[in-house]
């Protein structure tokens, strides 16, 4: 019993050696460009999605297939907090294989709800693109058995739009509505001014019909 207890025991640690040796070696091995990527945005929200590619370098004799995944930080940088909603990020494809000695990319797009934008000016975001490479064994070209699988992260730090830039959207608004303002005010005096003098008119006439009636009336 002792003996069978002992071989297992032996087994799972060289196993669980060749299971580490492999994870290791796929992480010195995998590259993944950028690990970090910054994301400014001083001129404002722009108008269409915000895309970026994320590429997983193969350096090894065999295929890999990688998955895709956006989750929150494990630990986030100073300053830097959770987006209000990973559903923003999106990456394609969820899944690619990636052949021996070659190159494939992940494409990241951030498009952020029209209605959210203006309640995160001045924020700092900090998101993890999560990529997952994997190395089947393979047997008459079908996957047998999983080999190695790692996690690389790609951090990516976003920030909005500084509140300067809020503050001065309305500026523009204002150098559109003043003329509008001005040529409404000018009509409004020159109405009043028409008016008045209307006015004036209408009493002249008045009174020289009133002269004209009296002196009709005089007797001699």
């Amino acid at each position: 019993m002792k003996r069978k207890m002992s071989a297992f025991l032996l087994i799972f640690l060289f196993m669980g050696n060749i299971f580490l040796f492999s994870t290791s070696h796929a992480r010195a091995g995998v590259k993944l460009e950028p690990a970090k990527l910054v994301i400014n945005m001083p001129e404002g929200y722009p108008d269409s999605s915000i895309h970026y590619n994320i590429r997983v370098t193969n350096p090894f004799t065999y295929d890999l297939q990688a998955t895709s995944e956006v989750i929150h930080p494990y630990s986030l940088y100073d300053n830097y907090k959770r987006i209000p909603d990973l559903s923003w990020i999106e990456i394609k494809p969820k899944e690619l294989t990636i052949p021996a000695n070659s190159s494939q990319e992940f494409e990241m797009f951030i498009d952020i709800p029209d209605e959210e934008k203006p309640l995160h000016y001045n924020e700092s975001w900090e998101i993890w693109v999560l990529i997952i490479p994997k190395c089947f064994t393979m047997v008459d070209g079908n996957p047998m058995g999983l080999t190695f699988q790692t996690r690389m992260a790609a951090v990516v730090l976003i920030h909005t739009p500084p509140w300067e830039y809020k503050m001065q959207a309305p500026l523009t608004i204002y150098f559109i509505l003043l003329p509008i303002f001005v040529f409404i005010a000018l009509f409004m005096v020159l109405l009043l001014i028409k008016k008045k003098r209307n006015v004036k008119d209408n009493r002249a006439a008045m009174f020289y019909i009133k002269e004209k009636k009296s002196k009709s009336i005089i007797l001699e």
